[in-house]
């Protein structure tokens, strides 16, 4: 975009592309919408954001980003009721470097953003969302798993993961694309994600191994899925005992249907309290890589699923070099439930009995 006249919040966008350069807008001329609620659990306040609105994405100057994870919403530096400028309204997608304090301040610095100018900025009208569901767009010519020959790519690359893609495909609708309008979803896999028996879009894998300069995400989500309020197989996991969190789709087929998966790491929030309102009395299981155990972003996933699952979430740190997938099913349960029961959480694969 070559000028700030099109955008909700100009003297920010100018100001931006001043400090960074390259500005790029994701979700143009859309307001934020949020509002406060009271948490049935905790009985404290949370602000509950049903659109995220327009934002400016630059390469984050505090880590190695190279994907313009630096993502500041147009109302940043405004001011809320209270007064007080929200310069909370900016995130590092790639190393959460603004839960940093100093690197806050200093992007308050870059941005001059207690002028006084900004925050009486004029902001101009935003689009907002229009009434009824989205439509989930199809990802293009796809075909089941279980469809296609055993000797087909698709089915060879989980075959190598140790999983059977034909039982993938009919227990999770796992399909590959044949052609399709989305170039990212093309020759991969098709992984549907389903909420409250809807479809609320999907997931196109890779299983080809990246050229050492290819940038492309192995995982596409579709366009429009609401991705940080969803969590992979949720509908078919809330029917067990105990719920295990995994990272990717992939360690669901592995571990089974008492699993779901947040798409990545780290949790949401709102992930972790879709998966709370299930399983806060029930007992839950978070597996973790080695890299992963200990780092902030999984510390304040373990603290806020601790405090809500009352003692009855096992953290267990897999093998070094391992993941769900390549341990085996068989393997991983009876590490898992070795580790849970050192921790005294009581682990149980059964579906609850009404």
């Amino acid at each position: 975009m070559s000028s700030a006249a099109r955008v909700l919040n100009p003297e920010l966008y100018r100001r931006i592309r001043r400090a960074f350069g390259e500005v790029k807008v994701k979700n143009p001329g859309q307001e934020r919408i949020a509002v406060t609620v009271l948490d049935v659990i905790t009985e404290k306040p949370r602000l509950v954001v049903s659109q995220w609105g327009e934002e400016y994405r630059v390469r984050c100057c505090f880590c190695d980003d190279r994907h313009t994870q630096l993502s500041i919403s147009y109302l940043w530096g405004q001011v809320d009721e209270t007064g007080r400028p929200r310069f909370f309204l900016a995130c590092c997608h790639n190393r959460k470097c603004l839960a940093d304090r100093d690197n806050r301040e200093e992007l308050v610095e870059r941005l001059n953003g207690r002028d006084g100018v900004l925050e009486e900025a004029e902001i101009l009208p935003g689009k907002k969302p229009a009434p009824g569901p989205t439509p989930v767009q199809g990802a293009g010519e796809v075909t089941r798993l279980d469809r296609l020959e055993r000797v087909h790519p698709a089915n060879l690359y989980l075959r190598d993961l140790g999983l059977d893609g034909h039982k993938v495909g009919r227990v999770y609708k796992v399909e590959y694309c044949e052609s399709s309008r989305f170039t990212l979803a093309r020759g991969r896999l098709i992984v549907p994600v389903k909420q409250d028996d809807k479809l609320q879009g999907w997931q196109a894998l890779s299983f080809d191994e990246p050229d050492e300069d290819d940038d492309a995400p192995r995982y596409f989500t579709s366009p429009g899925m609401k991705i940080s309020r969803l969590l992979y197989n949720f509908d078919r996991a809330k029917a067990y005992e105990t719920g295990v969190i995994v990272p990717e789709p992939l360690d669901v087929w592995a571990f089974g249907a008492m699993a779901v998966s947040p798409f990545g790491r780290p949790m949401s929030e709102a992930q972790r309290r879709l998966f709370l309102t299930v399983f806060y009395k029930r007992s839950a299981v978070l597996p973790l890589r080695t890299e992963e155990a200990g780092t902030a972003e999984m510390n304040e996933t373990v603290r806020a699923l601790t405090q809500g699952m009352s003692g009855q979430l096992a953290v267990v740190t897999l093998p070094r070099g391992k993941d769900a997938a390549s341990l085996g099913r068989v393997v991983l349960r009876e590490y898992v439930n070795e580790k849970a029961r050192a921790q005294r959480v009581r682990v149980r694969y059964k579906k609850v009995t009404t």
